[in-house]
């Protein structure tokens, strides 16, 4: 298997002996996962690829339970940073009060971003940090979240569609691209109607023909194999909801898609709309078995 894909390779094979028949039972005897040595809430460097990236940490204080903790990887935009994405949305130390262990990859350039024609370097270097990550024994691998705004979104996205039998779940916000499937995790999209950088109602993006927003959701419920039409629902004053469920071939989950009506282009959060988006990665993140409490992050 390739190097860089370590972290994803050894949580798929944790998952697959744990669940899988004749794999060892929760509680049989299986060698002891290493004690968790939290990493240093803090910027951190790292060489991939012959270039050396930045990422961020934030992990949880003493008020939260010793780890394992969930992890969340969240991507900042283009012209964005690691850090200010951690401020703006949340996600940061602020997340990490939650009970998450927050993981902030930087992209590179000049504006700051993904390299949207050589994705794979930098699915290379996340890949990197994740093993590096891993290597403090601090990850819970049964839950998993990728999230980003933007063009983060999209390589959240990107993420998820390669690693769709490790991660759990997955928010893009502001740049729905598209993923042929199959994937396991659940999907929450969120979109303003008036984004005038990724049209709503689809368009040019980058050389990239995107579909209308809903039907890029719809693609993502097709690719979660669920079940049937979504239900639709409205959040006062300014949210439709539509609602995939049951997904992954009757299983459970869902896909969601919120529609900010009259909403613009970047990461919505408490107070900017009916739908608070940090507050649906952490309420999902964090939550133990069974569908996950979202209720609190709408109006």
């Amino acid at each position: 298997m390739p190097a860089t894909a370590g972290f994803f390779a050894v949580c798929a094979m944790v998952l697959a002996d744990v669940g899988a028949p004749g794999g060892p039972a929760l509680g049989a005897s299986a060698p002891a996962a290493a004690a968790c040595a939290p990493p240093e809430t803090g910027e951190h460097r790292l060489v991939v690829g012959g270039s050396e990236r930045g990422y961020v940490v934030a992990v949880p204080g003493q008020e939260v339970a010793a780890g394992p903790w969930p992890l969340v990887v969240a991507l900042h935009g283009t012209g964005g940073s690691a850090s200010r994405f951690g401020d703006v949305s949340g996600l940061g130390p602020e997340g990490a009060t939650a009970g998450a262990l927050m993981v902030l990859p930087d992209g590179t350039g000049d504006p700051r971003g993904w390299i949207h024609a050589d994705r794979d370097r930098d699915l290379e270097f996340v890949d990197a940090v994740l093993d590096e990550i891993a290597m403090s024994g601090c990850v819970d691998a049964e839950r998993i979240w990728v999230t980003g705004v933007s063009a983060g979104s999209a390589m959240a996205a990107a993420l998820v569609c390669d690693r769709s039998d490790v991660v759990g779940a997955v928010l893009v916000a502001a740049l729905p691209a598209p993923c042929d499937g199959p994937v396991s995790a659940d999907v929450y999209v969120v979109h303003g109607t008036a984004d005038d950088i990724v049209p709503y109602g689809g368009g040019d993006f980058n050389g990239d023909d995107l579909g209308t927003v809903p039907e890029v959701a719809a693609g993502w419920a097709v690719a979660a194999g669920c079940d049937g039409p979504p239900a639709g629902r409205g959040v006062e004053p300014d949210v439709f909801v539509l609602e995939w469920s049951p997904c992954h071939h009757g299983d459970g989950g869902l896909v969601s898609l919120y529609s900010v009506i009259g909403g613009g282009h970047g990461w919505l959060t408490d107070g900017e709309a009916a739908i608070d988006a940090t507050c649906l990665v952490l309420a999902a993140a964090t939550a133990g078995d069974g569908a996950p409490d979202v209720g609190g992050c709408e109006a």
